[in-house]
């Protein structure tokens, strides 16, 4: 069963995560079969030995005496890979706040529970406020309980008094900084790829002032001057600005977002050290060791390749062999 869907699920799994898999297992709200939670405990104790994950052996564990019958088997992993997808769901779900709050408050509203989700929907908005994260995934939830906000209010039949600025605001925000964000992506494969994308509507938000209330928050302002920095080598200010953001607004941002925002620092100085621009490696280099002292250039605790690579370049580039030597 080694290349079975379900192990190697189980594989990827930390001493932690089965724990609480095994919570789910034995919960009746996830699972009412026996036989699915002693094939994972079976299973737990078996991962890494090959003689053990036999389909022959673990068909005796699960029905003993019974003749061999590998689709019962089946039956009983299905069902387990089942579970097990739905830990990794509610797993994944979890780690945003922003989720759990806005799920309750609408679960709430859908219970009309008047004082009690007017409640809950002020708790959840201050919750997020008193979040450190100012990035994309903050503002979409901002502007999701915004949307709850005006329903009660229309629900409560108190709409007509009800101010809708901060929740166009709060849509005009969120959109703007998922799609400069994307640019930025877009922008990046396309000049690594020689491949021409569409920016659809992103003209329009780039002929918007940049002193505009849009831009004032850490999200819309970093990936709007990234933009800059990547669309033109020549644009040091906007380099500059994403610069000195990064290391303002570190606690802003999530360590998967901080590395594609250190990366598109690095693509514009990369870019133009390849354009002859050679005393720009000593950037580079700045840049790389930073990102490296802040964990924010790892890649589930390992350090890519290609990152690997270029940081021994940029170190011997300036020769700076004794750090590369300790890097290495």
């Amino acid at each position: 069963m080694q290349k079975n869907k379900l192990v190697q699920v189980l594989n990827t799994l930390t001493a932690e995560e089965i724990r609480q898999l095994d919570k789910f297992v034995r919960s009746p709200v996830h699972n009412k079969h026996e036989a699915v939670i002693q094939l994972f405990q079976y299973l737990r104790k078996s991962l890494g030995d090959e003689a053990k994950l036999q389909k022959e052996r673990v068909f005796s564990a699960l029905f003993p005496g019974q003749p061999f019958d590998m689709q019962q088997v089946h039956y009983v992993s299905s069902y387990l890979l089942k579970v097990a997808e739905e830990f990794l769901a509610w797993q994944e779900w979890r780690k945003n706040e922003g989720n759990f709050q806005v799920s309750l408050v609408r679960a709430l509203k859908g219970k009309r529970l008047g004082n009690y989700f007017s409640q809950t929907l002020e708790k959840a908005m201050q919750n997020m406020a008193a979040l450190p994260l100012r990035n994309s995934d903050y503002l979409h939830f901002t502007y999701l309980l915004e949307i709850e906000n005006y329903d009660a209010s229309r629900l409560s039949g108190k709409a007509r008094d009800f101010n809708l600025q901060p929740l166009a605001d709060a849509q005009e925000v969120a959109y703007l900084a998922e799609k400069l964000k994307n640019a930025c992506v877009l922008l990046s494969h396309q000049v690594a790829s020689k491949t021409r994308y569409d920016m659809g509507l992103l003209e329009s938000i780039l002929a918007l002032p940049t002193d505009h209330r849009y831009f004032q928050v850490p999200a819309t302002a970093i990936y709007l001057n990234a933009f800059k920095a990547l669309s033109n080598l020549k644009d040091e200010e906007a380099y500059q600005k994403l610069k000195s953001m990064l290391a303002e607004h570190r606690q802003a941002f999530q360590p998967a977002e901080l590395n594609d925002l250190y990366l598109f620092a690095l693509n514009h100085i990369i870019r133009r050290v390849n354009n002859g621009e050679q005393h720009l490696w000593r950037e580079a280099f700045d840049i790389y060791r930073a990102g490296l002292e802040e964990g924010v250039l790892l890649d589930n605790g390992e350090i890519p390749p290609r990152t690997y690579s270029n940081i021994v370049i940029s170190g011997l580039k300036i020769k700076e062999f004794e750090w590369v030597e300790r890097f290495i």
